[in-house]
């Protein structure tokens, strides 16, 4: 998985509220605490998946916790 992330060391968030930077970068932390991967940005709203590893990918979550479920399960592959 590929993500896009203003909070790459050579990217910028331009216009997004101080509260939703806040936000993302708290559940960020807590990400990376968590999973083996590490990644920038766990919140991005852009992504590139493989293909070969989403084909037979099945979603519990339909709602934000699906990214969330996403991100675990591809880092535990």
């Amino acid at each position: 998985m590929v993500t896009a992330s203003p909070y790459h060391p050579l990217g910028e968030a331009v216009g997004v509220p101080k509260w939703r930077l806040c936000l993302s970068r708290g559940l960020s932390s807590l990400y990376r605490i968590i999973l083996t991967h590490k990644f920038s940005t766990y919140t991005s709203c852009f992504r590139v998946y493989r293909k070969s590893q989403m084909k037979d990918f099945k979603l519990k979550n339909q709602n934000f916790l699906g990214v969330v479920e996403m991100f675990a399960t591809l880092d535990a592959q």
